[in-house]
């Protein structure tokens, strides 16, 4: 991992805005999926670029590829669970949001447009739909496992073309067991222990595969107590350190 005695080194937490070009195409799946993911190797040497010059000196390919962002592409890249319809004379899913049981217990209080994200009305109204009673659940009804090494192979490619030839040190993002835990509903597992110990077993693949190529390793929530246990150390070939398991940067 980079060090500095001279002054701060800068990184950011991991999400950013697609270029343009690629917004569209991303919005157009998955008819234009093909034209995505030929335009993504170039969509990340722009994201990189502006990391750059901006001095951001720890940078990473802005999840820009992740459809979902850090919580929902994990859906992609793993199997075991079904999408379930949720009826309006159906009770909300576990996972409807941040403020799901909030909503669910004090009604009255959003009705009255009290809730949500303060000065912020486009989220809210975002979020309002994405957790509407007519959602889709994630249901785990089998044996999880991960499916997604060669999405992440290519989320490693791209970001090292990407920043080869540039003074910065590279990153990926990767959700947590705990988060996955948070929207998927366990049908399958005998308790929660195993159902999350699953869980990590599965993220494990996606921790160890950007550790090997090199990469720090963000993870969305640092506090998780599985994080550590499913992720692994790699010495870094170009810095010759090796970061924390499980660290945020």
């Amino acid at each position: 991992m980079r060090r500095s005695t001279e002054r701060i080194l800068v990184s950011h937490a991991g999400a950013l805005p697609r270029p343009e070009n690629l917004q569209r195409l991303f919005d157009a799946y998955p008819r234009e999926q093909d034209a995505f993911t030929a335009a993504l190797p170039g969509a990340v040497r722009q994201v990189v670029g502006q990391q750059v010059a901006a001095g951001v000196d720890v940078v990473n390919d802005g999840e820009i590829s992740k459809r979902g962002l850090f919580i929902g592409y994990v859906r992609d890249r793993m199997a075991g669970f079904a999408e379930v319809p949720v009826k309006q004379d159906q009770s909300r899913p576990r996972n409807a949001g941040v403020t799901g049981r909030d909503r669910r217990d004090f009604p009255g209080f959003y009705a009255a447009g009290l809730g949500g994200f303060s000065g912020r009305p486009a989220a809210t109204a975002q979020q309002d739909a994405a957790y509407s009673m007519s959602a889709t659940a994630y249901v785990c009804t089998g044996p999880l496992s991960y499916t997604g090494l060669a999405a992440v192979d290519a989320d490693i490619e791209n970001l090292r073309a990407a920043t080869q030839d540039r003074d910065v040190e590279p990153f990926l993002p990767a959700v947590t067991p705990g988060t996955v835990e948070h929207w998927l509903v366990n049908e399958y597992y005998p308790d929660d222990e195993s159902f999350l110990e699953a869980i990590a077993s599965v993220l494990h693949e996606e921790y160890k595969a950007i550790t090997d190529a090199g990469f720090l390793l963000q993870v969305d929530d640092p506090t998780c107590r599985t994080a550590g246990r499913c992720s692994r150390t790699s010495r870094s070939p170009s810095t010759g350190s090796t970061p924390p398991s499980g660290s945020r940067r």
